[in-house]
């Protein structure tokens, strides 16, 4: 299966995943709770209103360069798409978190085909990678 096509899975794929979290509990937000606490006591002399735009800044400038990056094609296109690849396969926490917890942890159902999704695009961005290694054959010129 293509990048492209995974990417939209992984696309499709999340959205459904975010639903089941919704419906089912967002522990996650707990993660990010602490480090975005530390990022605006370490801004607040500059107050939480410039810190929220410079965060919003540094998202944006990620995504857009992600979007750009595809675009451009080559090495930095394989970047963005195994960054993708990788945000996708890391979901399989999911897994993990059930497993310790002894139940099922929020998100577990649909995290299953978007690790395995993303798990694909990291194995797709190795096989494109390794043809952007080989060297172009020379073109023969029937005589």
């Amino acid at each position: 299966m293509n990048t492209t096509r995974l990417l939209f899975l992984l696309m499709v794929i999340g959205l459904v995943h975010m639903g089941e979290q919704l419906i089912f509990g967002v522990e996650e937000l707990d993660l990010f709770k602490g480090p975005i606490a530390d990022y605006y006591a370490a801004l607040a002399g500059i107050g939480p209103d410039r810190a929220t735009v410079i965060l919003i800044t540094i998202v944006v400038t990620l995504f857009t360069w992600m979007s750009y990056a595809m675009l451009a094609g080559g090495w930095q296109r394989l970047i963005a798409l195994g960054l993708f690849g990788l945000l996708g396969a890391n979901e399989g926490h999911h897994v993990i978190q059930a497993i310790l917890d002894g139940g099922y942890d929020s998100g577990l159902i649909t995290c299953i085909p978007y690790s395995a999704t993303g798990i694909l695009m990291l194995i797709e961005v190795v096989r494109e990678s390794r043809a952007l290694w080989r060297p172009a054959k020379p073109a023969v010129n029937p005589a």
